[in-house]
């Protein structure tokens, strides 16, 4: 995702310049003055620089084209400034356009001008943008990953709420220019190294594998995200030391829903299951085999639950193994023995997580590191299926991931 700064200090034409740019699926900072643009190009670095060039040193101050010139000055002389590949003077003045002979020397013929309620200057604006990601997928990069992690979930509530809740205070929501299915939703959070990162996170339209598969072949494309994640709920089909809202992390995910149907008689026919997986990665697994002897800090993570309704009085576990997903949701225990007599290990079933790590594998590049599901339990897959425990299933599954994040993960 193309990153863009633009320096701007009239809220109206700040605000449109923003929204527009945003729409046409780069990520966006405003500044409103030279000297607040020059650190931000100091600490980051832009493809695209769209600048004002009416505009004052510090916000407040007064407004002026030598502002705009000196800063364009300083930034192909000082070494520290992150040069963009690109920057575009922008103005709603005409005195500025007749008299841009010495802005041309650094911006040449990058000159745009901005009327309120004009589509002439929003098509230059997109078509610049499509240029450089042109560009930017032409050219080899450094670091391949733009965001640094991607979280789906398949459901709004109560997944990717409580997923936003525990993250985050301050998310941005995103449309992209050409999906007007799926809102994203991005924010920055500080890890426990004292970097600061970058998340997007989104939720399924429907839940199973084919949804799951179509937003994360999306989120990868747009957002190149070095680590991927699911987190929500599951049903668990091994009882024993399991308890409602421990979470289930998969080691390998199965599609249950492979295999042939043939007619075994008149009346009946049987299913021949030809069950494919994908294999969580090494490396991440052992992240889980050392979380799950924190047992502070899961005790620490079930008491922080914001209410007692809808929590069991059971300690909070974590859990490792194969996972299955189906194709709709199960509340019968002879499907359940079914399933399980493929894998004698098999930990949970749930409906979207082959999706998510089929996707992942076989996508776009850059691959994420890792890609892993983490759902709690809020189930058993059996009749008596309720809908007590999803809350806080939610909760836990977005919380552990949380730690995992801010303690265990590298973004260097």
């Amino acid at each position: 995702m193309l990153k863009v700064l633009i320096i701007e200090d009239t809220d109206k034409k700040a605000h449109s310049l923003k929204e527009h740019v945003r729409a046409c699926g780069c990520e966006v900072k405003v500044v409103s003055g030279t000297r607040e643009a020059e650190a931000s190009m100091i600490a980051d670095q832009y493809e695209m620089v769209l600048l004002d060039l009416y505009i004052p040193e510090e916000f407040g101050d007064d407004a002026s084209p030598e502002n705009a010139y000196n800063l364009l000055k300083r930034l192909s002389k000082n070494r520290r400034i992150n040069k963009p590949l690109s920057i575009f003077g922008i103005t709603q003045y005409s005195d500025v356009e007749d008299d841009d002979a010495k802005f041309k020397e650094y911006l040449g013929e990058g000159l745009i001008k901005y009327e309120d309620n004009s589509e002439t200057w929003k098509a230059q604006v997109r078509g610049k943008i499509e240029y450089l990601k042109l560009l930017s997928r032409m050219r080899p990069l450094k670091n391949p990953y733009d965001f640094d992690v991607a979280i789906i979930t398949a459901l709004k509530k109560p997944e990717n709420e409580q997923l936003k809740r525990i993250l985050s205070d301050n998310w941005d929501a995103i449309e992209l220019e050409g999906d007007d299915t799926t809102t994203y939703y991005t924010t920055e959070i500080k890890v426990n190294s004292g970097e600061s990162i970058r998340v997007v996170t989104c939720y399924q339209q429907l839940m199973a594998s084919t949804a799951a598969a179509m937003l994360t072949t999306k989120v990868i494309a747009n957002f190149h995200p070095r680590y991927l994640f699911m987190t929500g709920i599951a049903a668990a089909v091994k009882e024993d030391g399991v308890g409602y809202g421990d979470v289930l992390v998969a080691t390998e995910v199965w599609n249950a829903a492979n295999g042939k149907i043939k007619e075994k008689d008149e009346e009946n026919h049987l299913f021949m299951p030809d069950y494919r997986h994908e294999v969580l990665d090494a490396g991440f697994e052992n992240i889980i085999t050392k979380l799950m002897d924190e047992k502070q800090l899961l005790y620490e993570i079930s008491e922080a639950f914001p209410s007692d309704a809808g929590k069991p009085n059971t300690k909070l576990q974590i859990h490792k193994g194969p996972m299955a997903s189906v194709p709709a949701v199960i509340a019968c225990k002879k499907v359940v023995d079914d399933l399980k007599a493929h894998d004698r290990n098999l930990l949970g079933i749930e409906m979207e997580s082959y999706g998510l790590f089929y996707a992942s594998a076989k996508g776009f590049k850059p691959r994420p590191i890792y890609t892993a599901s983490l759902k709690s339990v809020s189930d058993f897959g059996t009749k008596e299926k309720c809908d007590k425990y999803q809350e806080y299933a939610a909760y836990t599954s977005a919380a552990v991931l949380k730690h995992i994040i801010k303690s265990y993960l590298k973004f260097d």
